[in-house]
């Protein structure tokens, strides 16, 4: 009745009730640093920014909601237990936890993330986790190993971070070919979410790709591919020269890929 009350007076003022669903309560932080957010949910213990409501990866981990939940189940289809994943453009590690998970203490988990404020989070998240099977890899995933690029802006927003080389201001990163990362160990999946760069990086794990030819999963963004000079035609090449072929499609901008046959 008081809720029936409020909502006509409100209606009389010219106002509109819009009922929004529950995205559920945040985990409370646990952090005595200002400048992070540190909670502890059912899914992993996240470090996160503290202006975690800039960052969808964030708004998900800190209600200890998985980011990207589809991405997820299809890494859980193909890792196998006691081999080797990559993580490029391992974020703020939520994918690299579970991945560390899937493994085992016989596994190891590559988890590679260029932008300096993030893998100072994501360092601290994988000790959290006590994931002592992952490998931090504080570089830019590229065609190229020991080039410098540059952040177009060193932001909190993790998730919309890129680098080009027409940039030339910014936040610098050192560049690194997944291939020169000499892997020897059997690899069983691959995720790139790098930010519009996913065919350099694919580029630069070419005979990684070919040796272990492991399932794939990239991102691929039509409005930042002119800042990279590609387009999906290029992705297409690139998948058909190393014989793979496309699986499906996970959530309209993620791309799987296996082996053909």
């Amino acid at each position: 009745m008081i809720k029936d009350s409020i909502r006509h007076l409100l209606n009389k003022q010219g106002f509109e009730i819009i009922k929004q669903p529950y995205v559920g309560d945040v985990y409370p932080n646990l952090s005595k640093n200002k400048e992070e957010y540190y909670c502890e949910t059912p899914i992993g213990n996240y470090f996160l920014p503290i202006q975690y409501k800039k960052d969808p990866v964030a708004n998900d981990l800190i209600r200890g909601r998985e980011f990207e939940p589809d991405i997820l189940n299809v890494a859980r289809k193909y890792i196998k237990k006691n081999t080797t994943v990559i993580d490029a453009g391992a974020n703020f590690g939520h994918m690299t936890v579970a991945y560390s998970k899937l493994v085992g203490d016989g596994g190891s988990v590559y988890a590679i993330e260029a932008q300096k404020s993030v893998q100072d989070l994501l360092r601290k998240t994988i000790a959290a986790n006590q994931c002592s099977n992952v490998h931090l890899i504080a570089k830019a995933s590229y065609n190229v190993t020991g080039k410098i690029l540059y952040f177009q802006e060193s932001i909190v927003q993790a998730s919309g971070a890129s680098v080009t080389e027409s940039n030339t201001k910014g936040e610098a990163v050192e560049t690194i070919t997944i291939d020169s990362l000499n892997i020897q160990t059997p690899i069983s999946f691959m995720k790139i979410d790098v930010e519009g760069s996913d065919l350099f990086t694919l580029q630069g794990a070419r005979e990684t790709i070919l040796r272990n030819k492991m399932p794939i999963v990239f991102e691929f963004l039509q409005h930042v591919q002119e800042d990279f000079g590609t387009s999906f035609n290029d992705y297409v090449e690139f998948v058909h020269s190393i014989n793979y072929e496309f699986k499906e499609v996970v959530g309209f901008i993620n791309y799987v890929i296996v082996p053909k046959g």
